[in-house]
């Protein structure tokens, strides 16, 4: 490309994005505390901080819609500062710490992505533009919903990049708050065990302990973090996967994979299945046959993961 012509598609390129940054940070500020319909899941965590202070059960905190806190204990603990700001401020540091986050999420993506393939022919600018773009439908659903998913995102990302740098203590300490906020990344632990990378293991254990045992006790005291977990198991781990967790109200927030907002594997595969309009009678089938085709996608991408 013509030396000029680059320069102009870079400046472009960056007002767009500057727009796009300002115009979705409107849009979140908007649906946290200015919509007469909260559509956003930071009031909820901002709850959740909220009875934290006042002594109340975090798992009772819900905003105006009804939507109830889910995640550990310690992910309240840590949003404690946002119960000290009002919903306008709250939201609006919120989302520019989200946009922070994906924007170093991004760059050390390109980092790892030069070190794996480092006859990578696209200029630096342009491969972060590609890796935003790859990510920007996803991100960009996440950052207005105020969604704790691109904290995961970012504290995973930096979790590789530091065990790739062989601090393995602190990817440990990254992975284990991943798992505090939505708890699936535990996989990773599996991953390393299976691996045998034993230090990680021991790094991400001792984290987890810390992180579920150790921080909220200090907050909430021991018997009644003991509590908090025990409600969690219940109330969350063990109902939503139970054959009544259809009728669940924290399925029905979360889980339930109708909702387009759930783009976890099973759900996505389950709807392109079972759409509104299928009939009772064959919705059954359709949804057994569906499940088993993410089964063997779930499969496939762990044989993957073990063999890389």
């Amino acid at each position: 490309m013509n030396p000029v012509m680059n320069l102009w598609c870079k400046r472009a390129t960056i007002v767009v994005l500057l727009i796009l940054i300002v115009t979705l940070g409107a849009s979140t500020v908007y649906r946290a505390s200015i919509s007469p319909k909260e559509r956003t899941d930071f009031t909820v965590y901002r709850a959740a901080g909220q009875a934290v202070l006042a002594g109340t059960n975090i798992y009772e905190a819900h905003n105006t819609r009804g939507w109830l806190f889910m995640s550990l204990p310690a992910f309240a603990v840590a949003m404690v500062p946002f119960a000290w700001i009002n919903v306008f401020w709250g939201s609006l540091l919120w989302y520019l710490l989200s946009v922070g986050m994906i924007g170093h999420a991004v760059h050390l993506s390109v980092k790892m992505a030069r070190r794996l393939f480092p006859g990578c022919p696209l200029e630096g600018f342009w491969l972060y533009v590609l890796s935003l773009l790859l990510v920007l439908p996803q991100t960009m659903s996440g950052i207005t919903r105020g969604q704790p998913s691109l904290l995961v995102a970012y504290l995973v990302t930096l979790g590789a990049w530091c065990y790739l740098q062989k601090r393995e203590w602190i990817a440990g300490a990254c992975l284990a708050a991943s798992i505090v906020v939505k708890v699936f990344p535990a996989l990773m632990l599996a991953y390393f065990v299976w691996k045998r990378r034993w230090l990680m293991t021991l790094a991400m254990a001792v984290w987890l302990a810390l992180l579920i045992l150790v921080v909220p006790s200090m907050v909430f005291g021991v018997r009644g973090n003991q509590s908090l977990l025990h409600q969690w198991l219940t109330l969350v781990a063990e109902r939503v996967s139970t054959m009544g967790a259809a009728k669940d109200e924290r399925y029905q927030q979360t889980f339930d994979p109708h909702l387009k907002r759930n783009q976890s594997l099973q759900a996505v595969v389950i709807r392109w299945f079972v759409s509104d309009e299928t009939d009772a009678e064959g919705a059954n089938g359709r949804l057994l046959i569906a499940r088993r085709v993410a089964a063997v996608l779930n499969g496939v991408v762990l044989v993957v993961l073990i063999w890389t």
